[in-house]
């Protein structure tokens, strides 16, 4: 087992760039040795392979076909969105279950008292738990995403198709994950690991399907699956429906606003472990 190394003698530049360092390397290891991890990904390529994989081999673009899609890019596009829209919000379900027993297991092994004896304090450890926790999680979802690509374009997709792939990956996956293991960092360091295991899907689910027509955050400028990338970056049959809805200005202040509310869920979970700490020192 992989002991993260949080304590680093010294001060200054050196001490707290090792302590980053240990802190997120110790989560990327754990983290990439879990086959769980591995599988679960899996899992959701062989979903993403038999649901929209399947039914593009079935699909072949006709250039005067009555529809929306009367071009190669908007048909394309039609396909991105679709590829992106669900596996984003499969992928981040997977990332938070596998986050949220590292703050648990933190606390189980001492952590916090190691943490309070560092020089650095709360803000370096909280950094490096993120960091290395974010980047294991977009690895492997990249991994899939660009696999699902690859298979698309080997169905007669043009090769475009990776590229575009790779540039939803940055304008929505980023931000998403982003804000999901952020907030999953900091629920669970509040609320029990069994209630973040099962709340934070349904909250996800609920937030970004928005299920019998209900108002959520899918249907604002916080929403954090792509709703106001696509039609910018990938348009299709969205900025004809609704021309002028969709704009680059908001494409960029959504992807602003998800990277400052996942900056405030690292800032609340700094707060959150000082006040645990004081009221453990102070009993």
């Amino acid at each position: 087992m992989i002991q993260p190394s949080l304590a680093v003698p010294g001060k200054g530049p050196a001490a707290v760039t090792g302590q980053l360092w240990a802190t997120m390397r110790a989560e990327l290891l754990m983290q990439w040795r879990r086959w769980g991890l591995w599988l679960a990904f899996g899992a959701v390529l062989a979903i993403m392979s038999l649901i929209f994989i399947s039914n593009a081999a079935n699909i072949k673009y006709e250039p005067h076909a009555n529809g929306p899609y009367r071009t190669l890019d908007e048909f394309t596009n039609l396909y991105l969105f679709v590829t992106v829209r669900y596996s984003v919000t499969l992928m981040a379900i997977i990332a938070a279950l596998l986050v949220a027993d590292r703050m648990v297991r933190d606390q189980r092994l001492g952590m916090a008292e190691l943490q309070r004896a560092t020089s650095e304090g709360y803000p370096v450890y909280v950094l490096g738990k993120f960091i290395g926790n974010f980047v294991a999680m977009l690895v492997p979802a990249f991994v899939v995403l660009m696999s699902c690509g690859i298979a698309l374009v080997a169905l007669g997709f043009p090769v475009q198709m990776l590229q575009s792939l790779a540039w939803a990956f940055v304008l929505v996956f980023i931000p998403a994950f982003a804000v999901v293991i952020a907030l999953t960092l900091l629920l669970a360091s509040m609320v029990p690991l069994r209630v973040v295991q099962i709340g934070f899907p349904l909250l996800w689910l609920y937030s970004t399907i928005s299920p019998l027509g209900w108002h959520t955050l899918n249907d604002t400028i916080f929403n954090p699956v792509g709703r106001y990338i696509y039609p910018v970056f990938f348009p299709a049959l969205w900025d004809k429906v609704r021309p002028g809805m969709y704009t680059f200005q908001l494409a960029m202040l959504n992807i602003t606003l998800l990277l400052v509310t996942a900056l405030v869920e690292l800032l609340l979970l700094m707060i959150s472990l000082a006040v645990q700490t004081h009221r453990e020192a102070s009993r």
